[in-house]
Order: structure tokens, then sequence, then C-alpha cells
């Protein structure tokens, strides 16, 4: 085992693999057999099985039998991917911290290569790049940008607030977390929307492993793909928890317009998600999230970020959204008898 130490008796891993379960039993063995077939040594799989409907924890109770690496965490209630991963923060004894959906798998080399890179380093987060499948289609994508990464200076951690790259890319130093308090809002979707960007605050060095070596699975159902799903509308709440963190830690004025353009990016694209996964877009939710723009961001179309970046289309929706929701919602379903 590369850490060799141990903890009141208990081995200490090389890195603790947090990974959230709910109803994953057509997906869950690949998840954990990506896991076991890992090339570095020392890892432990805290699986935390989050009241699930189906047969998850019979097949997670299978893999244990022979696998003793794996801890089950059962909570009494279901806590949702923040407080499951929460829950897998608490009990991990790993030097490093990994997070991995039960949906998705890993490269084989994934975690040593992130590993070998952190030790060669020192650095408190390590990341890769990640391939989008719907199981027919492989897509290469990058997560965090190159030139985010290093010893992070003023300029590095502004790039990183803007985009920060993907939650389960990455290794995190478990100090880092638990030094400085960094976790998961519960009881809400996106949850990876607060978390990231306070972890990229803290961390004196991300690097990069310039690979595509996490394989995340885009299938029907999914939290981000659901149909008249009212989680979407989390989006713009964990956003604001976001905003109200970083103020009360003293780490928002650094950062204040790329923090902003993360709430128009939010706001916007949950107006477009408000028309196009619902069959009948929700009117009311349209004046919360103009409600919550007005009250947060009033004058949002000055933002640098916007100017530069902001869609047309995207633009448009967001000024009609300003306008009227209600006559936005009419000019999308005139939209949609045309061009269905």
């Amino acid at each position: 085992m590369p850490s060799g130490s141990t903890d009141g008796g208990r081995d200490l891993a090389a890195i603790s693999v947090i990974v959230p379960v709910y109803n994953g039993e057509p997906y869950l063995r690949r998840c954990l057999d990506s896991l076991l077939a890992q090339t570095l040594e020392g890892i432990e799989v805290i699986a935390v099985c989050d009241v699930s409907q189906d047969d998850s924890l019979g097949i997670l109770r299978e893999y244990q039998a022979r696998h003793p690496n794996i801890v089950i965490i059962e909570p009494k209630a279901n806590r949702r991917q923040g407080g499951a991963r929460n829950m897998g923060i608490e009990a991990a004894s790993g030097e490093y911290l990994a997070f991995v959906d039960c949906d998705d798998w890993m490269a084989p080399a994934m975690l040593e290569r992130l590993y070998l890179k952190a030790k060669e380093t020192g650095a408190d987060i390590v990341d890769c790049d990640f391939v989008r499948t719907d199981g027919l289609s492989f897509e290469p994508k990058v997560s965090l940008r190159p030139e985010c990464t290093g010893a992070m200076d003023l300029d590095k951690r502004r790039g990183a607030m803007l985009d920060g790259g993907a939650l389960w890319t990455k290794l995190y130093r478990r100090s880092l977390l638990i030094d400085n308090a960094v976790h998961f809002p519960e009881g809400v979707a996106y949850e990876d929307l607060l978390f990231l960007p306070l972890a990229l605050a803290y961390a004196r060095n991300v690097q990069k492993v310039p690979e595509p070596l996490y394989y995340y699975f885009k299938r029907p159902g999914a939290t981000t793909q659901a149909r008249n799903a009212m989680h979407h509308f989390d989006r713009p709440k964990v956003a604001g928890m976001l905003v109200r963190e970083l103020e009360d830690r003293g780490l928002y004025a650094p950062y204040q317009e790329e923090v902003s353009w993360q709430l128009i990016v939010v706001y916007l694209e949950t107006v477009y998600k408000a028309l196009s996964s619902f069959d009948r877009p929700p009117v009311d939710r349209l004046y919360e999230l103009r409600a919550f723009m007005r009250a947060n961001l009033p004058g949002y179309r000055t933002n640098r970020y916007y100017r530069e970046s902001a869609q047309g289309w995207l633009r448009g929706l967001g000024a009609l959204n300003d306008l009227s929701p209600r006559l936005l919602v009419l000019l999308y379903g005139t939209y949609k008898k045309v061009v269905p």
C-alpha cells in the first residue's frame, strides 16, 4: 500500500474513492469492476447506498464479500448525492479522495496517473480529462484547462473559477477539504456547483494529467437529463449558496466578476431548461428566476464575460424572461409549433 501508515489500527489508503449509489443496479457492476481493476494499490472504495429501491445494496454486499477494501455505508434516509458524498468524506481514510458516479467508470490507470502526479508535485488537486459517452459514441472532453493549473496565482484562480471542469475527474487532498470545511450542500441537486469552486479557491497547487481517463455515461433519466423535474431549479439556489459561502469566508471579492458570470450562466441555462425540458414550461418558476437575478445581479449585462462570451440565442432568452416570462413561454410555444 503506497501510504503504508495506520490510523488507530486502520490502514490508511492512498486514495478513497467515494461512490454515491442510488438505483444504480444496471450500471453498478461496471463501475465497481473499473475501480477494482485500477493499477494503483492501496485504494479503498466507499459506497454510500442511499436507500436505493433496487438491488444496488445486494450487489455491493456481493462485491464486499470478495473485496475487503470496499466499505458500505447505509444512511437511514435518502441523503441525495451531496449528503451521500459528505458521509463518504467523513468515513474516508485516504490521503486523497476521488468521486465517481455509480453509472460512470474509470480507465484502469486513472488513479495511478493522478496519484503519481500528486506525489511528484505536492498538488492539492490533480485533474484529468474525460470521455462523454452514451454507450454508442465516445467524445473526449477537456475538464480543467491546463493554463489554470500549476502554482495558483490570482489569474489562474480566476480562470478556474470561470470553469473548474468536472467534479469527478479530480483527486483532492483530503486535508484540503477537512482543514477548510469544504463540503457539499445537502438536499439539492447540482451540489458540485458549490463544492468545486470552493475547493479550487483554497488549493495552492493544482496539476493536470491531460488524458481522458474518466468515462461519463450520459444516460436518460440522469439528474441533468431528466424531463419535467423540478430539481433543475436547484441550480440557481446552489449558485446563490456559493456566493454567500464565498462572502462569509472572505473569498468573494477577488473573484466577483468570475462568480457573477457563473450566476449568469446558471440563470440563462436554467431559463432554457425550463422551456426545453418540460412538457408545460413552469411560468411561475421563470418568474422566480427573474426575481432571483433582480435580487442578486440586477446589472448582469454589464459583466465583462457576458459581453464577451454569452451566445446570442441565450441572450435573447434572458432578455425575454427579464421582460415577461409569460410572453417568453408563449413565443417559445409558437416557435415549437413551427420548428418541432
